[in-house]
Protein backbone atom coordinates (compact mmCIF):
# COMPACT_ATOMS: atom_id res chain seq x y z
CA UNK A 1 0.00 0.00 0.00
CA UNK A 2 1.31 3.36 -1.07
CA UNK A 3 2.37 6.03 2.18
CA UNK A 4 -0.18 7.05 4.31
CA UNK A 5 0.72 10.78 3.61
CA UNK A 6 -2.26 11.71 1.47
CA UNK A 7 -1.99 8.92 -1.37
CA UNK A 8 -3.89 5.69 0.43
CA UNK A 9 -7.39 4.63 -1.01
CA UNK A 10 -10.04 6.24 0.66
CA UNK A 11 -13.21 3.20 1.74
CA UNK A 12 -16.07 4.92 2.71
CA UNK A 13 -17.91 2.98 4.85
CA UNK A 14 -21.17 1.32 4.57
CA UNK A 15 -19.78 0.86 0.43
CA UNK A 16 -18.98 -1.97 -0.89
CA UNK A 17 -15.62 -2.20 -1.84
CA UNK A 18 -12.56 -5.06 -1.41
CA UNK A 19 -9.53 -2.78 -2.11
CA UNK A 20 -7.10 -2.07 0.96
CA UNK A 21 -7.04 1.09 2.13
CA UNK A 22 -7.95 3.45 4.77
CA UNK A 23 -12.11 3.28 6.27
CA UNK A 24 -13.22 6.51 7.05
CA UNK A 25 -16.31 6.37 9.40
CA UNK A 26 -19.64 7.25 8.43
CA UNK A 27 -22.42 7.08 11.32
CA UNK A 28 -21.51 10.31 12.76
CA UNK A 29 -21.99 13.01 10.80
CA UNK A 30 -23.16 17.17 10.08
CA UNK A 31 -26.01 16.57 12.67
CA UNK A 32 -23.99 14.61 15.69
CA UNK A 33 -21.53 17.64 15.36
CA UNK A 34 -24.60 19.88 15.09
CA UNK A 35 -26.18 18.36 18.00
CA UNK A 36 -22.56 18.54 20.31
CA UNK A 37 -22.28 22.21 19.28
CA UNK A 38 -25.82 23.14 20.55
CA UNK A 39 -25.92 21.18 23.60
CA UNK A 40 -22.53 23.57 24.35
CA UNK A 41 -24.63 26.09 23.74
CA UNK A 42 -27.72 25.69 25.96
CA UNK A 43 -25.19 24.36 28.90
CA UNK A 44 -22.79 27.68 29.07
CA UNK A 45 -26.43 29.73 28.83
CA UNK A 46 -27.98 27.39 31.36
CA UNK A 47 -25.31 28.68 33.94
CA UNK A 48 -24.80 32.28 32.74
CA UNK A 49 -28.81 33.10 33.07
CA UNK A 50 -28.99 30.75 36.19
CA UNK A 51 -26.32 32.56 37.75
CA UNK A 52 -27.49 36.05 36.95
CA UNK A 53 -31.52 34.86 37.98
CA UNK A 54 -32.03 35.80 34.07
CA UNK A 55 -35.82 33.58 34.07
CA UNK A 56 -35.88 34.46 29.88
CA UNK A 57 -32.63 32.98 29.60
CA UNK A 58 -32.99 30.01 31.50
CA UNK A 59 -36.06 29.42 29.88
CA UNK A 60 -33.88 30.21 26.30
CA UNK A 61 -31.56 27.63 27.59
CA UNK A 62 -34.00 24.94 28.14
CA UNK A 63 -35.40 25.42 24.83
CA UNK A 64 -32.32 25.32 23.38
CA UNK A 65 -31.56 21.98 24.70
CA UNK A 66 -34.97 20.38 24.21
CA UNK A 67 -33.77 21.62 20.41
CA UNK A 68 -30.36 19.53 20.68
CA UNK A 69 -32.81 16.37 21.97
CA UNK A 70 -35.21 16.68 19.12
CA UNK A 71 -32.49 17.22 16.48
CA UNK A 72 -30.71 13.68 18.01
CA UNK A 73 -33.55 11.66 18.26
CA UNK A 74 -34.62 12.35 14.75
CA UNK A 75 -32.00 10.44 13.93
CA UNK A 76 -32.56 7.37 15.21
CA UNK A 77 -34.51 4.91 13.59
CA UNK A 78 -36.86 4.55 16.17
CA UNK A 79 -37.73 7.26 18.31
CA UNK A 80 -39.77 6.13 20.18
CA UNK A 81 -37.54 3.78 21.93
CA UNK A 82 -34.65 6.65 22.72
CA UNK A 83 -35.20 5.53 26.06
CA UNK A 84 -33.11 2.94 25.79
CA UNK A 85 -30.24 4.71 25.44
CA UNK A 86 -29.28 4.69 28.72
CA UNK A 87 -29.92 1.43 29.80
CA UNK A 88 -26.01 0.94 29.21
CA UNK A 89 -25.04 3.36 31.88
CA UNK A 90 -22.32 2.09 33.87
CA UNK A 91 -20.21 1.41 30.33
CA UNK A 92 -21.47 3.92 27.27
CA UNK A 93 -20.26 7.58 27.70
CA UNK A 94 -23.37 7.75 25.42
CA UNK A 95 -26.01 6.25 27.92
CA UNK A 96 -24.40 8.79 30.74
CA UNK A 97 -24.66 12.16 28.39
CA UNK A 98 -28.44 10.88 27.82
CA UNK A 99 -28.97 10.75 31.42
CA UNK A 100 -27.11 13.75 32.29
CA UNK A 101 -29.06 15.94 29.56
CA UNK A 102 -32.63 14.61 30.63
CA UNK A 103 -31.65 15.72 34.74
CA UNK A 104 -30.74 18.69 32.95
CA UNK A 105 -33.85 19.40 31.40
CA UNK A 106 -35.76 18.20 34.54
CA UNK A 107 -33.59 20.55 36.77
CA UNK A 108 -33.94 23.41 34.54
CA UNK A 109 -38.20 22.93 34.29
CA UNK A 110 -38.11 22.80 37.87
CA UNK A 111 -35.93 25.70 38.53
CA UNK A 112 -38.26 28.00 35.85
CA UNK A 113 -41.57 26.64 37.94
CA UNK A 114 -39.83 27.60 41.18
CA UNK A 115 -39.15 31.18 40.02
CA UNK A 116 -42.49 31.20 38.62
CA UNK A 117 -44.49 29.90 41.75
CA UNK A 118 -43.53 30.70 45.00
CA UNK A 119 -44.04 27.96 46.90
CA UNK A 120 -42.28 29.00 50.16
CA UNK A 121 -39.21 26.39 49.98
CA UNK A 122 -36.41 26.45 52.13
CA UNK A 123 -33.75 28.52 50.50
CA UNK A 124 -30.84 25.49 50.32
CA UNK A 125 -33.58 23.64 48.01
CA UNK A 126 -33.48 25.96 44.95
CA UNK A 127 -29.60 26.23 45.98
CA UNK A 128 -29.07 22.88 45.71
CA UNK A 129 -31.12 22.54 42.23
CA UNK A 130 -28.48 25.40 41.18
CA UNK A 131 -25.38 23.55 41.74
CA UNK A 132 -26.93 20.24 40.28
CA UNK A 133 -27.81 22.47 37.29
CA UNK A 134 -24.07 23.79 37.21
CA UNK A 135 -22.54 20.22 37.96
CA UNK A 136 -25.15 18.92 34.09
CA UNK A 137 -23.73 21.60 32.55
CA UNK A 138 -20.23 21.10 33.09
CA UNK A 139 -21.04 17.32 32.41
CA UNK A 140 -22.41 17.76 29.12
CA UNK A 141 -19.90 20.39 28.11
CA UNK A 142 -17.40 17.72 28.41
CA UNK A 143 -19.27 14.48 27.15
CA UNK A 144 -19.06 14.37 23.66
CA UNK A 145 -15.38 14.61 23.48
CA UNK A 146 -15.47 11.41 26.05
CA UNK A 147 -17.91 9.88 24.14
CA UNK A 148 -15.87 10.01 21.20
CA UNK A 149 -12.75 9.47 22.53
CA UNK A 150 -13.91 6.11 23.94
CA UNK A 151 -14.17 5.12 20.05
CA UNK A 152 -10.84 3.10 20.56
CA UNK A 153 -10.77 1.83 16.54
CA UNK A 154 -10.29 5.26 15.67
CA UNK A 155 -7.02 6.96 17.19
CA UNK A 156 -7.61 10.36 16.22
CA UNK A 157 -10.04 10.69 18.62
CA UNK A 158 -8.58 8.24 21.01
CA UNK A 159 -7.10 11.20 23.06
CA UNK A 160 -7.53 13.47 26.17
CA UNK A 161 -7.18 16.51 24.20
CA UNK A 162 -10.96 16.12 22.92
CA UNK A 163 -12.70 16.75 25.92
CA UNK A 164 -11.22 19.76 26.64
CA UNK A 165 -11.68 20.68 23.28
CA UNK A 166 -15.34 20.46 23.72
CA UNK A 167 -15.72 22.06 26.58
CA UNK A 168 -13.59 25.24 25.21
CA UNK A 169 -15.77 25.41 22.94
CA UNK A 170 -19.16 25.03 23.98
CA UNK A 171 -18.22 27.91 26.84
CA UNK A 172 -17.39 29.86 24.05
CA UNK A 173 -20.37 29.38 21.93
CA UNK A 174 -22.46 30.36 25.14
CA UNK A 175 -19.86 32.88 25.87
CA UNK A 176 -20.56 34.45 22.20
CA UNK A 177 -23.98 34.25 23.05
CA UNK A 178 -23.76 35.84 26.47
CA UNK A 179 -22.03 39.25 25.25
CA UNK A 180 -25.33 39.72 23.49
CA UNK A 181 -27.31 40.31 26.70
CA UNK A 182 -24.26 42.64 28.47
CA UNK A 183 -24.94 43.11 31.87
CA UNK A 184 -27.74 40.94 32.13
CA UNK A 185 -25.94 37.69 32.16
CA UNK A 186 -22.95 39.02 34.36
CA UNK A 187 -22.73 35.28 36.78
CA UNK A 188 -21.73 35.93 40.01
CA UNK A 189 -18.31 35.04 39.76
CA UNK A 190 -17.50 37.19 36.89
CA UNK A 191 -18.49 41.37 36.17
CA UNK A 192 -19.78 42.82 32.83
CA UNK A 193 -16.17 44.14 31.83
CA UNK A 194 -14.32 40.95 32.46
CA UNK A 195 -16.60 39.07 29.92
CA UNK A 196 -14.84 40.11 26.70
CA UNK A 197 -11.65 39.13 27.82
CA UNK A 198 -12.64 35.93 29.23
CA UNK A 199 -14.47 35.15 25.97
CA UNK A 200 -10.77 36.26 24.04
CA UNK A 201 -8.98 33.76 26.66
CA UNK A 202 -11.57 31.26 25.63
CA UNK A 203 -10.27 31.64 21.22
CA UNK A 204 -7.27 31.64 22.05
CA UNK A 205 -7.21 28.42 24.65
CA UNK A 206 -9.13 26.62 21.77
CA UNK A 207 -6.63 27.58 19.61
CA UNK A 208 -4.06 26.55 21.47
CA UNK A 209 -5.78 23.08 22.01
CA UNK A 210 -6.41 22.54 18.34
CA UNK A 211 -2.75 22.69 17.49
CA UNK A 212 -1.62 20.46 21.00
CA UNK A 213 -4.44 18.59 19.55
CA UNK A 214 -2.73 18.12 15.94
CA UNK A 215 0.57 18.00 17.38
CA UNK A 216 -0.35 14.60 18.95
CA UNK A 217 -2.16 13.29 16.37
CA UNK A 218 0.82 13.35 14.16
CA UNK A 219 2.62 11.61 16.77
CA UNK A 220 0.37 8.53 16.94
CA UNK A 221 0.00 5.91 14.83
CA UNK A 222 -0.63 5.85 10.50
CA UNK A 223 -4.62 6.30 11.57
CA UNK A 224 -4.30 9.17 13.28
CA UNK A 225 -1.99 11.08 11.26
CA UNK A 226 -3.95 10.39 7.90
CA UNK A 227 -6.75 11.76 9.58
CA UNK A 228 -4.95 14.95 10.77
CA UNK A 229 -3.79 15.27 7.40
CA UNK A 230 -6.74 14.82 5.79
CA UNK A 231 -8.33 17.42 7.98
CA UNK A 232 -5.60 20.07 6.65
CA UNK A 233 -5.77 19.24 3.30
CA UNK A 234 -9.13 17.50 2.01
CA UNK A 235 -11.54 19.38 4.40
CA UNK A 236 -9.59 22.92 4.52
CA UNK A 237 -13.19 24.70 3.80
CA UNK A 238 -14.75 22.85 6.69
CA UNK A 239 -11.35 23.57 8.75
CA UNK A 240 -9.28 26.20 7.75
CA UNK A 241 -12.57 28.38 6.28
CA UNK A 242 -15.35 27.57 8.84
CA UNK A 243 -13.30 26.08 12.02
CA UNK A 244 -10.82 28.66 11.77
CA UNK A 245 -11.91 31.93 9.72
CA UNK A 246 -15.63 31.63 10.83
CA UNK A 247 -15.20 30.10 14.26
CA UNK A 248 -12.17 31.92 15.86
CA UNK A 249 -11.64 35.08 14.12
CA UNK A 250 -14.73 37.11 13.81
CA UNK A 251 -15.21 36.35 16.79
CA UNK A 252 -12.54 37.09 17.92
CA UNK A 253 -12.81 40.44 15.90
CA UNK A 254 -16.40 41.34 17.30
CA UNK A 255 -15.09 40.66 20.50
CA UNK A 256 -12.25 42.84 20.47
CA UNK A 257 -14.92 45.35 18.97
CA UNK A 258 -16.50 45.36 22.54
CA UNK A 259 -13.40 45.12 24.78
CA UNK A 260 -12.66 48.52 22.79
CA UNK A 261 -15.79 49.95 22.92
CA UNK A 262 -17.51 48.20 26.65
CA UNK A 263 -20.88 50.61 25.67
CA UNK A 264 -21.93 48.36 23.34
CA UNK A 265 -23.40 51.42 21.74
CA UNK A 266 -24.22 50.17 17.96
CA UNK A 267 -22.43 46.98 18.51
CA UNK A 268 -25.84 44.32 19.10
CA UNK A 269 -25.84 43.77 15.50
CA UNK A 270 -22.39 43.12 15.70
CA UNK A 271 -21.90 40.59 18.74
CA UNK A 272 -24.85 38.72 17.34
CA UNK A 273 -22.85 37.98 13.95
CA UNK A 274 -20.08 36.94 16.15
CA UNK A 275 -22.14 34.94 18.31
CA UNK A 276 -24.07 33.33 15.03
CA UNK A 277 -20.10 33.27 13.78
CA UNK A 278 -18.64 31.15 16.97
CA UNK A 279 -21.23 28.35 16.70
CA UNK A 280 -21.04 28.16 12.92
CA UNK A 281 -17.23 27.53 13.16
CA UNK A 282 -17.84 25.36 15.89
CA UNK A 283 -20.10 23.24 14.42
CA UNK A 284 -17.56 23.34 11.13
CA UNK A 285 -14.85 21.72 13.54
CA UNK A 286 -16.62 19.26 14.81
CA UNK A 287 -17.96 17.68 11.59
CA UNK A 288 -14.47 17.72 10.06
CA UNK A 289 -13.14 16.36 12.67
CA UNK A 290 -16.27 13.75 12.77
CA UNK A 291 -15.90 13.08 8.68
CA UNK A 292 -11.82 12.20 9.28
CA UNK A 293 -12.22 9.83 11.69
CA UNK A 294 -10.51 6.53 10.04
CA UNK A 295 -10.21 3.15 11.23
CA UNK A 296 -7.03 1.72 12.51
CA UNK A 297 -7.85 -1.86 11.79
CA UNK A 298 -7.42 -1.14 7.59
CA UNK A 299 -4.12 1.09 7.36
Amino acid sequence: MRSVQGQAHVIQQGRPDFRVGVKLQSIWGFREGSVFSVEGVAATFMMLAASAQWLPGMIAAELVMVLAVVLLFSHLGNPWAAWRAIANIRRSWISRGTAVIGAFCGLGAIAVFLRLVNLGLPDFIPTAIYWLQMIASAFILFYPGFAMAASAGIPFWNTGMLPILSALSGLANGGAAGLVFGEILAPRWLDAPSQPIAELGLLAAIAICIVAFLSAAHRMGRAARFSGQRLLTHEKALFWGGAIGVGLVVPALTTTLLYLQPDKVGLTAVLILGAIARVAGDISLRYAILRVGAYEALV
